[in-house]
């Protein structure tokens, strides 16, 4: 009487229960090397607040958020309306600015001859 090792085996539905199943977690995607990307953290509020505010006050936004990240947090910003993206053109982004500055979310600073330096800021009053 010899000991059969195909006794001791488990068949393959036998493994699963007693290992358990493990399913991967599917991540987020990353940025590609040279893609842009946004840098946090932002704070929700800002975003609210922003999101509030009309035409492409948020886009706007969003291009700010990640000039700033890209400059590792230094303000102010001076941001080409060329550089915005997101489809907003020239007009859009001066009104959105307006727009940003009037929700007390960015400081404009204006000097003859320069860009607009932009300093983002917390927001006062989230409600509003």
């Amino acid at each position: 009487m010899g000991l059969d090792i195909e006794d001791w085996s488990l068949s393959e539905d036998q493994v699963k229960e007693f290992v358990g199943t493990k399913e991967k977690r599917q991540r987020a995607p990353k940025h590609g090397k040279g893609e842009w990307f946004l840098k946090g953290p932002v704070p929700w509020t800002w975003l609210e607040v922003a999101a509030r505010q009309p035409g492409k006050a948020l886009a706007l936004g969003l291009s700010l958020w990640r000039e700033v990240g890209r400059r590792k947090g230094k303000q102010p910003v001076k941001l080409s309306m060329k550089h915005v993206g997101l489809g907003v053109d020239d007009q859009a982004a001066r009104r959105a600015l307006k727009a940003l500055e009037k929700a007390g979310l960015v400081s404009l600073s204006r000097q003859p001859g320069q860009s607009i330096a932009i300093t983002l800021l917390k927001p006062e009053n989230p409600a509003a």
